[in-house]
């Protein structure tokens, strides 16, 4: 079982939605997933974060 908090934020949605993605497998099938990294946010080669003011004028 794996599981990973993710906020629409960080991948580009102008919106503060957490959400939880859970992943089970059966041990008997190989198979590796890895989450997506996000594309927004603070850090080296991300994009600045949406704001919803810029939708509005």
């Amino acid at each position: 079982m794996k599981f990973k908090l993710v906020n629409s934020r960080s991948f580009g949605v102008p919106q503060l939605r957490v959400q939880v993605f859970i992943l089970g497998m059966r041990e008997d099938i190989d198979f590796y997933y890895q989450f997506l990294t996000p594309t927004h946010g603070y850090g080296k080669n991300q994009q600045s974060f949406c704001h919803t003011t810029r939708f509005y004028s």
